[in-house]
């Protein structure tokens, strides 16, 4: 097509009842036809909650002979015209940053010679959302993660619509290191909604740790986008089984990350054999004597709690101290700063009469301690270590004390805030009662695993009773 310029003069002509003539012929312009026809297909692509790309075709039409360029303006919804980001450019696509995250753009295109310049054609689209907020954990099971993902708190803009929630799970080793190969995706449908989404990522592996990120799938006039990923989510699943059996598994996971670190330790220090022989011939001896004390806790269990006093003290108590999990609570007793332990954090609740637990953050030091077992929920953080006070101290306790502390025949009598079957042992109704707030003692009756926990140390009466055995949790504390 011809790009074409034309020169025009203009007159005008009066009436006034009549015909008054012609004014007189105003000087000579000069006009210019526009470069090309419109813009075409106005789009977005690959929408980021900072940038949006934006693409075009050529106009179908367009003059030969021109120099000819494409103008690009992008304004924030409710912004003044001259914080608009402009582009030229020669190109079909032009990528815009520094936007700001689900928010509504005015875009406008149309070429532009020298000379003259063509209609604009124009659009509104949305940036996507930034990262979403951290899920909270409702619940951790043996096999499964209950989560809520708070999308009420997410300012989203008008037409954008949620689609689903991109779940990512993995399994991590020792160090917190994504295990090669566990990668696996969920997807949590939202079908348009911006209410809190609670979900359950299900078929996870007793006592495996695992990180979880998410991000949202949204859409904006028919094209999809993608919110940036959660910061990571570290959960641990708990052991099944009775005690006993949560403590062989506790200690296989034990033994298998020591192998682990020994398989890298081999890897670093395969030019050193006789450090290497050394170190394995260690860390053999230091599990063969665990092993001993593992299979000696379970000839107790079955010979009614001989030889307690060595085991409880050493590989038992273990199962008190709660890796990757911090104990919650709206107000908290203390906060003490450099604290070099969990085991020093500990001693730091013991000298408060009102503590019963306490978190230690082993990162940043710091140790609070907390009025209730367990707090009053469980948060899951990696870094984080808690310790049940009223666990450690009854796990801690010599052989002479259990003996004396271990009612056999005999029922703690009411007081009852709980009651529960299905226990296997006496220990496992005692470990209930350790983890259930205000339970002061118990009354075990083995013939169906029926378990009583009490308010009181020794419930409202003691009676004789065959069939029962009963634990008296301050007794079992005492120094």
């Amino acid at each position: 097509k011809q790009w074409y310029q034309r020169r025009v003069r203009a007159k005008y002509k009066v009436f006034d009842q009549e015909d008054a003539g012609f004014s007189t012929v105003s000087a000579q312009t000069t006009c210019y036809t526009a470069p090309t026809t419109l813009v075409r297909d106005l789009g977005v692509i690959n929408p980021t909650p900072s940038s949006l790309t934006i693409t075009w075709t050529r106009p179908a039409e367009v003059a030969q002979g021109v120099a000819m360029v494409y103008v690009i303006r992008v304004l924030k919804d409710g912004a003044e015209e001259d914080e608009a980001v402009i582009r030229r450019t020669t190109d079909l696509s032009t990528t815009v940053n520094g936007l700001e995250s689900t928010t509504l753009y005015h875009i406008t295109a149309h070429t532009e010679s020298d000379i003259s310049y063509c209609e604009k054609v124009s659009m509104t689209f949305s940036t996507a959302p930034d990262s979403i907020p951290f899920p909270e954990v409702l619940e951790v099971t043996e096999t499964s993660v209950v989560l809520t993902e708070t999308l009420s708190l997410v300012e989203f803009s008008p037409g954008l619509n949620t689609k689903a929630l991109s779940v990512e799970v993995y399994e991590v080793d020792v160090d917190g290191i994504m295990v090669d190969g566990t990668k696996n995706l969920l997807e949590v449908q939202l079908a348009g909604s911006r209410e809190d989404k609670q979900f359950t990522i299900p078929s996870l592996v007793s006592g495996n740790s695992y990180g979880i990120r998410l991000s949202l799938q949204a859409e904006f006039a028919g094209v999809l986008m993608r919110s940036k990923k959660t910061s990571e989510l570290s959960v641990t699943t708990p052991f099944g089984g009775t005690e006993m059996e949560k403590v062989q598994k506790k200690f296989d996971q034990i033994k298998e990350d020591t192998q682990e670190r020994l398989d890298r330790i081999d890897e670093s220090i395969s030019g050193d054999s006789a450090k290497a022989a050394s170190l394995t011939s260690q860390l053999s001896a230091y599990i063969s004597r665990a092993t001993g004390e593992l299979t000696t806790l379970a000839a107790v269990t079955s010979a009614n709690f001989t030889s307690q006093e060595n085991i409880l003290s050493g590989i038992a108590k273990q199962s008190c101290v709660e890796y990757g999990v911090s104990y919650y609570s709206g107000a908290n007793l203390q906060t003490i700063q450099s604290v070099a332990s969990v085991y020093q954090c500990l001693t730091e609740c013991k000298k408060r009469n009102d503590c019963n637990s306490a978190s230690w953050d082993k990162k940043s030091k710091v140790c609070i301690l907390k009025e209730q077992r367990r707090g009053e929920k469980l948060a899951m953080k990696r870094d984080v270590l808690s310790i049940n006070r009223v666990c450690y101290d009854t796990m801690t306790g010599d052989a002479a004390k259990w003996k004396s502390c271990i009612k056999e025949d005999t029922d703690y009598y009411g007081a009852v805030i709980a009651r529960s079957d299905g226990f296997a042992t006496v220990w496992d109704c005692m470990g209930w009662c350790i983890n259930t707030a205000n339970c002061q003692s118990v009354s075990f009756r083995g013939a169906d695993g029926y378990c009583w926990a009490k308010n009181k140390p020794t419930g409202d009466v003691i009676k004789v009773q065959n069939d029962r055995t009963s634990i008296s949790l301050p007794c079992m504390m005492q120094s």
